[in-house]
């Protein structure tokens, strides 16, 4: 399975690759970044989860309030401790979860117009979305325990 984002192109936008996150590779951030900027490429999926979505600004009313699926949206920063605490297990449920739940992320920092519209004030902030509207919302740092019951009980 291919997804969009070519590795080179990726890496080459992206000024100094050292500031990325390892959780979600540099390359699929990079690839994050290109999309923001409407640029096609292609990227294997092995460097980027197949069931976490990178959403932007502009990406978001289609991947997020459109979708025919309830969509977990996790609004994070690249400077987030707690943020990158939750990665991994985000990347866990998404898998666990596929075809019940989308996981997107948001960085806050480059698609600064989104997380006002629904009030973000803290970060990771966990919103979970049913049919384009706000079902449930966690903010701060989860347990893969707290993630999968608080999925559960609004799924």
């Amino acid at each position: 399975m291919r997804v969009p984002c070519d590795p080179g192109m990726a890496r080459s936008a992206v000024s100094d690759p050292s500031r990325l996150p390892s959780s979600t590779g540099s390359a699929g951030l990079a690839c994050a970044l290109l999309r923001s900027q409407k640029t096609k490429c292609i990227l294997e999926a092995d460097d980027v989860s197949e069931n976490i979505v990178y959403v932007t600004d502009d990406s978001f009313e289609n991947e997020v309030l459109k979708s025919g699926t309830p969509v977990l949206v996790d609004y994070w920063a690249e400077w987030c401790g707690p943020c990158k605490m939750i990665a991994p297990i985000l990347d866990e449920i998404a898998g666990e979860y596929a075809g019940r739940v989308r996981i997107a992320k948001l960085n806050i920092d480059e698609n600064p117009a989104t997380p006002p519209k629904y009030g973000i004030r803290g970060i990771p902030t966990l919103m979970l979305f049913k049919n384009g509207n706000v079902e449930a919302t966690k903010v701060g740092a989860v347990s893969r325990a707290q993630l999968a019951a608080f999925l559960d009980s609004n799924l």
